[in-house]
């Protein structure tokens, strides 16, 4: 199958595309963890695959808006 055909099946089967899927899930995973956990940013962001925390903080504030130490803090007044 190729990578077009996947990605057309998937957005139509998912609705959004493999990539920006991936990406929720993984930052979920996150949020999770922040929510949780007392692991650092650093192994967070080893566990939920990304390659830095500046990665996973710069991929985290795009989608809640906030920081990941933000969102720790505030605990459950944000979305997960």
């Amino acid at each position: 199958m190729s990578r077009t055909l996947l990605t057309t099946r998937f957005h139509a089967a998912v609705g959004e595309s493999p990539i920006r899927y991936l990406a929720k899930v993984r930052l979920g995973q996150a949020a999770g963890y922040l929510a949780t956990s007392d692991l650092s940013l650093e192994a967070i962001a080893g566990r939920t695959g990304y390659a830095s925390n500046a990665s996973l903080s710069k991929a985290f504030k795009r989608e809640f808006g906030v920081s990941p130490g933000a969102y720790r803090t505030a605990g459950e007044d944000l979305p997960a």
